[in-house]
């Protein structure tokens, strides 16, 4: 969605960059943001609440050192996800008003970084659904189709990553709420493993279906968010420790064997899509991995997941 070579849509990497040599400026970089919003967001509908500080913000991180990683960077936060004093919905009419005290982890580990809260993303209530729209705040558009659905449950960041309203987003993934919309809008999503990044639902401890990640316009950019964000977390008794270096210098290991299913059931995947997958599957049998075709039966897929998913929602949002 992204054109020409304005700066809010360069990646996050690049912008990193320059914003750390001093050739851009995050009050630069956070009007270039602003700027696209304003133009497409009234269509789109991908922020749905704007932090009206966030270019004082950016003038006073100005006048500090360029030394936190994601120094300057606007973000998206999920509307599921705790800002404080930025109203959080959760896409829900009983909390159309509430305005959180406290960050969540996640959040306060991105400010550390740098990170400049633009705003906050919209998703179907408490993130349950592969679409984005709730009572609150209407409908999210795919931006290279507005008649098109963006994917949910994390819509409305994969929308504001891919025209440059923001450089990277937060997001969670129970079913697919990174990656369906991140396909959807032509940009990478990651659903880490559980444990990875922290979480703060404080009912659920255990919960290995729902995960925090991250959004960007390339797979550098997601690396660059699990960097600033990965790490143990002591509220939580589900964590493992991030080894950093590998989100950076990311390396394939041929020691391992790989399976692939070119089709979900009854559903076939499209021309492009499946030719891609080709040529991935190529690359990697050329690095003498072992892929093996797999064929996998998932008529009973959505039943299962129904009686996985039912239990988590009554633990979280009792």
């Amino acid at each position: 969605m992204c054109e020409g070579i304005d700066i809010a849509c360069l990646p996050a990497t690049t912008l990193q960059r320059a914003l750390r040599e001093r050739r851009l400026s995050p009050v630069e970089l956070t009007r270039a943001c602003l700027t696209v919003y304003e133009k497409l967001n009234p269509e789109l509908n991908a922020i749905v609440t704007l932090n009206d500080r966030v270019l004082e913000e950016a003038r006073t991180l100005e006048t500090r050192p360029p030394t936190g990683l994601l120094y300057g960077l606007p973000v998206g936060i999920k509307d599921t996800t705790d800002t404080r004093g930025l109203r959080t919905t959760y896409g829900s009419s009983a909390y159309r008003d509430h305005v959180p005290e406290r960050d969540a982890e996640i959040v306060a580990r991105l400010k550390a970084a740098g990170a400049l809260i633009l705003g906050k993303t919209n998703t179907p209530a408490f993130a349950v659904g592969g679409e984005t729209t709730n009572a609150v705040f209407g409908s999210t558009r795919n931006p290279w189709d507005t008649t098109r659905s963006p994917g949910g449950s994390t819509g409305g960041g994969a929308v504001a990553v891919a025209t440059g309203m923001v450089a990277l987003a937060d997001g969670t993934d129970l079913g697919g709420s990174l990656r369906m919309p991140a396909s959807f809008c032509g940009i990478v999503g990651l659903r880490p493993s559980p444990g990875i990044i922290p979480e703060d639902s404080e009912s659920f401890l255990w919960d290995r279906l729902s995960v925090a990640g991250g959004l960007g316009r390339t797979a550098g950019d997601v690396s660059l968010f699990m960097r600033a964000v990965a790490g143990s977390y002591d509220a939580r008794p589900l964590q493992y420790p991030a080894h950093h270096s590998g989100f950076e210098t990311p390396e394939l290991k041929t020691n391992i064997r790989l399976g692939y299913c070119d089709h979900l059931t009854d559903l076939e995947p499209a021309p492009v899509v499946a030719a891609t997958c080709r040529s991935a599957i190529n690359s990697f049998k050329s690095r003498s991995i072992s892929v093996k075709s797999v064929d996998l039966n998932l008529l009973e897929a959505p039943r299962a997941f129904a009686v996985l998913r039912a239990p988590h929602l009554l633990a979280v949002h009792r």
